[in-house]
């Protein structure tokens, strides 16, 4: 086994008769799923370094595709069954790579990239020194498979000894016997909300990919008054960047301090630069970089990070840049929720939209919101949607909501 590698093997000896995987109510040990990849291997026993496809068909299989996989020296690649695999190149690939993964593509077109092992071992013992993940018994997610928050959370868990829950239905929720951590995204926490209950409830809900509201904090804490609520900031390619315990409330625009050996770097027009033993390996077919760039822009106060928005969100309104955030921000207490975003216009470049989630009443909503931001910065479109439409990662894409609107997909306020 070559430096920087994953070994299951490792693990099953130290965890052995420990349940390492529970979906639904079926229980399989370490050394029980340890049985099905040496089975599973030899489909993989033709070839070495390797570039495999795997979709998520479901989770034992999956699970067992991907530890097999890497176990025969090959690599995965993980994606959802929207990938088109057509023409792609994989050229050399770095000799440390665990396995290759599609992004998100809420910032762009998805790109592949690569992931080493160290880079996530390093987060997980940092996490553990931090959080105290291994006083649980579980670690649980709500994302798939397919996603970097659903594979890390499913790697933490076994790295840890833990027994990894895969969460399909929110009404699995009910029936989790262990005292578990849960790794979702706020989407799906206010979405499913009325599935967790205060006598089954996790101990801690570490939430990625976006930021709560104080309302919905606030609605939360009312539910599950035990447990402690931690945003974690980063992305595919950088992992950790920052967090925050959000149980209290929070700061406004504020994404926490940063994770421990993280350096950031505030770049022109307030880019920011990453640098951590978490970042990706890079893009596939790309030279290695030792930092990172985000798409977000911020500044950094006492080692504590404060956002501003996306570069590629930003509405360029007549001659003004405005981050929807900011406009998100002075709604969110008129509704149940809210995305601001761009739409195409001659005169203007683009107008300002504002989709809401259960409102208040449109001339009160507009009086208040005058009151609030300058008049540059006022939507010129209020649209109404009974829900809210999210990415398979259960992101909101402001791109799309721009094609929906063209669409007709929503109705003025």
């Amino acid at each position: 086994m070559e430096k920087n590698k994953f070994n299951f093997s490792k693990l099953v000896a130290l965890f052995t008769d420990y349940p390492a995987l529970k979906i639904d109510e079926i229980s399989y040990s370490y050394q029980q799923i340890d049985a099905l990849i040496q089975k599973k291997l030899t489909d993989y026993s033709h070839s070495s370094k390797t570039v495999i496809t795997l979709i998520n068909d479901s989770p034992l299989n999956f699970i067992i595709e991907f530890l097999a996989i890497i176990e025969s020296g090959n690599y995965p690649l993980v994606v959802d069954k929207s990938f088109k695999k057509n023409s792609l190149g994989f050229g050399l690939i770095p000799e440390d790579t665990l396995f290759l993964a599609s992004t998100s593509g809420t910032t762009g077109r998805p790109k592949i990239y690569y992931r080493n092992w160290e880079s996530w071992k390093i987060g997980f013992e940092v996490c553990d020194d931090l959080f105290h993940l291994s006083n649980s018994q579980a670690l649980a997610t709500t994302s798939s498979l397919t996603t970097s928050l659903g594979l890390h959370t499913l790697m933490c868990a076994l790295y840890l000894g833990k027994t990894f829950l895969t969460i399909t239905n929110p009404s699995q929720f009910i029936n989790i016997k262990e005292s578990y951590v849960l790794f979702t995204v706020p989407t799906y926490l206010l979405n499913n909300l009325n599935e967790l209950f205060a006598l089954t409830s996790p101990e801690i809900i570490f939430l990625g990919g976006g930021t709560l509201s104080p309302e919905t904090i606030n609605k939360v804490r009312k539910k599950l008054p035990q447990t402690q609520m931690i945003e974690f900031y980063g992305s595919s390619e950088t992992s950790f960047i920052s967090w925050q315990a959000v149980t209290n409330g929070k700061k406004t625009s504020s994404v926490g301090k940063l994770f421990p050996y993280v350096e950031l770097t505030l770049g022109p027009k307030y880019r920011l630069t990453v640098q951590s033993p978490y970042l990706f390996s890079g893009y596939l077919n790309q030279p290695y970089s030792q930092s990172w760039t985000t798409d977000d822009l911020g500044t950094l106060k006492n080692n504590h990070l404060y956002l501003f928005g996306r570069r590629s969100d930003i509405i360029e309104h007549g001659a003004n840049k405005i981050f929807p955030e900011e406009i998100e921000r002075m709604a969110k207490d008129l509704c149940e929720d809210c995305i601001a975003f761009g739409v195409f216009d001659e005169s203007y470049s683009q107008k300002i939209a504002l989709l809401l989630l259960n409102p208040i009443e449109k001339e009160k909503l507009i009086k208040i919101l005058a009151q609030r931001l300058p008049k540059y910065k006022l939507p010129q479109i209020y649209l109404e949607t009974p829900t809210l439409n999210f990415t398979k990662n259960q992101k909101i894409s402001r791109k799309e909501l721009e094609k929906e609107y063209f669409r007709g997909v929503y109705h003025e306020l």
